[in-house]
């Protein structure tokens, strides 16, 4: 075999634009970018074998923490601003603006699921209260021009609130049908 242009990299034999990077102990594949420093202070990608690194930092509202063993700038806190459907907006201060439109959608066979007591999402009810965000599906799939997809984006913020909120839901892209819009659960 030529292994000419070849060169051992983590282990496995790869060209040589795709070898990683040894850097501070830690071994990167090449391409990959990370967050370096307890202040998430450098910003450090991974190229031709060789650790370019630039100045970073966390927003204003932003704290640096590690997650799932990747370091990185994470809001401080969460609030939702919806756009209701047509012509009616709710803003994170949970102000409410209505603009005129017309719409033909009113049913909640849709947004059912949020409040159905054999729907995934029964263990959230205590933490975020299903009656609002029904209404408040029903509202934003009035002007979807397809409310079966719409819905998926509805059913991931409410199951993102129960989240925030400390609630597991499982499976619950599965229970709905989502689970070929949005990944991972």
């Amino acid at each position: 075999m030529d292994t000419t242009g070849y060169i051992l990299s983590g282990g496995v034999c790869v060209p040589h634009a795709e070898c990683g990077c040894s850097f501070e102990g830690q071994y990167y594949r090449s391409g990959e970018t990370v967050i370096l420093d307890a202040d998430c202070g450098r910003r450090c990608s991974c190229s031709d074998g060789s650790m370019s690194c630039n100045p970073h930092s966390c927003g204003q509202h932003e704290s640096c923490t590690v997650e799932d063993g990747e370091r990185g700038c994470k809001p401080n806190s969460f609030s939702t601003c919806w756009i209701r459907g047509p012509g009616s907006y709710q803003t994170f201060d949970g102000l409410m603006y209505q603009y005129p439109g017309a719409s033909n959608f009113s049913s909640s066979e849709y947004c059912g699921v949020i409040s159905s007591h054999s729907g995934p999402f029964t263990s959230c009810w205590g933490a975020v209260d299903p009656g609002l965000q029904v209404n408040a599906c029903v509202e934003i799939l009035q002007g979807s021009r397809d409310p079966a997809s719409k819905l998926c984006e509805v059913l991931q913020d409410y199951a993102l609130m129960c989240q925030h909120n400390g609630v597991f839901l499982g499976q619950w892209r599965n229970a709905t049908g989502c689970g070929m819009f949005f990944c991972p659960s």
